[in-house]
């Protein structure tokens, strides 16, 4: 597991060095307005791949318990009916898209109509990004039941190592959106491509003749479309804002606040990434259904303390280097953004310890639970975004990003579901949060003195990493006497 978990975090930290460098070269090289458009397309090709319902996750769930069932045959009934859900929802999205690209094209106000046009043709050009990222999403479910993280990771970094540089090269010859998102459908071709190939390898020695079954097509629909709804929560909060917000202040702003939420997104990305590999796992110890629940009790307490460790880390750095970090995205950085990123790494921050909580309650088959609070917390910060839009500006839209800081009331539920009281289980988390709150607190009072805040986060990290030393005593033990075996 902990192997896995770094494979992740450090594809995961690749794929943002590529996104840092990215995103203030494309704003420089295309303009603030038009990266603003590019965003707005790229959101759109989020909120139509929604389609997918869940088939993702629910191969991961599925294919990870057949793995235990004593039947490997039974994979090839999961992929008969995922791969085949996928591919009909796949192309009735990508055909979707095609038709509405015009109709959507029209949803930015006090654009030229050249613009217009622009978006509507780089819409339609993006229904095989669609085809392509939709039924690779099950492959890539397929791979984590089998805990091919590294191989997974290294597919993914080179897929956006080639997209990025693809992208560069488009625009410094001058290139618009539209033939950016062709370079972005001539990789998503390919590298569904590449993912067939090794997928096939793990299927050796089965027969590949398809295999349908109703009752487990059924099983697996109500499960999906189940997960589905909390998929839906999370692209309320992390694709319709950017419709929202390109709605009420236009491109100008939309580009900005793009460029910092796609920053600060990482910290969600990455500390997720270093407890993903612990779902299917979580997932087969909830189906075993042991009497003695001690075991699980601390493969989550680890997990929780990695995913805290992870996200509130991450934050404090991003945090003590914003001053640094947002001139570098874009130019001519005024007071009002600076605070806007600060208020949104912060609300990320947080928000990013829910993962373990929404593992175990999916694990769990309590999915339409953890689905109904992820849904009704995306429209509440949706709603947010909204209102602090039309109110304060773009530092009311990264106010109402907060909103969606109440998924971490999965724990709640969570934890009910391991017969752990909230005196047990608060004691894993209060300490490092109640950490991240004071510096970030002391960082945002002092905001105009830069070595100050870099200070107080340097102390911050520290305090933070000495928690989570002393929180995974035994693993940091054991990782020490697997790359230092002479000297332990």
């Amino acid at each position: 597991m902990i192997r896995n978990g770094l494979y992740n975090v450090t594809g995961a930290i690749i794929r943002l060095l590529l996104s840092l460098l990215t995103i203030p070269l494309l704003i420089r090289l295309i303009g603030i307005d038009k990266y603003g458009l590019w965003s707005f397309t790229m959101a759109v090709i989020g909120i139509v791949a929604l389609s997918e319902i869940g088939l993702s996750l629910s191969t991961t769930v599925f294919v990870a318990r057949d793995l235990t069932s004593g039947n490997p045959q039974n994979i090839i009934e999961t992929l008969t009916i995922t791969l085949s859900t996928m591919l009909i929802l796949a192309s009735l999205a990508a055909i979707s898209l095609w038709l509405a690209a015009v109709p959507l094209s029209g949803l930015i106000p006090n654009i030229s109509q050249a613009q217009r046009d622009e978006v509507a043709r780089t819409l339609a050009i993006g229904t095989p990004v669609i085809w392509a990222r939709m039924l690779q999403q099950v492959l890539i479910g397929f791979k984590q039941a089998h805990q091919q993280y590294a191989e997974i990771n290294i597919l993914q970094t080179f897929q956006t190592a080639a997209l990025t540089l693809g992208w560069l090269v488009v625009a410094w010859y001058g290139g618009g959106i539209a033939a950016l998102m062709g370079w972005q459908a001539v990789i998503a071709l390919t590298f569904f491509a590449l993912h067939v190939l090794f997928s096939l390898r793990l299927l050796q020695g089965l027969s590949l003749r398809p295999v349908w079954r109703w009752a487990k097509a059924s099983y697996i629909a109500r499960y999906s479309l189940a997960t589905w709804v909390s998929v839906l929560g999370t692209s309320l909060f992390s694709q319709f804002d950017r419709l929202i917000v390109g709605a009420i202040l236009g491109p100008a702003a939309l580009g900005f606040y793009a460029a910092v939420t796609n920053v600060t997104v990482q910290i969600n990305t990455l500390s997720a990434m270093l407890v993903q590999p612990q779902f299917p796992v979580i997932t087969q110890m909830l189906a075993e259904k042991a009497v003695d629940l001690s075991p699980l009790r601390e493969r989550v307490r680890q997990a929780i303390a990695a995913n805290t460790a992870g996200s509130l880390g991450l934050g404090t750095v991003f945090l003590a280097g914003s001053a640094l970090i947002l001139p570098v995205l874009m130019p001519n950085v005024n007071i009002e953004q600076l605070a806007a990123f600060r208020i949104v790494i912060i609300i990320y921050s947080l928000y990013s310890i829910n993962a373990v909580g929404s593992y175990i309650l999916f694990g769990a088959d309590r999915v339409p639970l953890c689905s109904a609070i992820i849904f009704c917390c995306g429209l509440a910060a949706l709603s947010l975004i909204a209102l602090g839009s039309r109110s304060f500006g773009i530092v009311g839209a990264m106010i109402g990003n907060g909103g969606y800081v109440g998924t971490l009331i999965v724990y709640w539920f969570a934890m009910k579901t391991l017969d752990l009281p909230p005196w047990a289980w608060l004691t894993w988390i209060v300490m490092p949060v109640a950490l991240f709150l004071g510096g970030s607190g002391l960082m945002l009072l002092a905001s105009d003195q830069t070595n100050l805040v870099l200070l107080i986060g340097t102390v911050q990290v520290c305090a933070l990493g000495g928690w989570f030393a002393m929180a995974q005593r035994d693993i940091i033990r054991h990782v020490l006497h697997k790359l230092f075996p002479a000297r332990l």
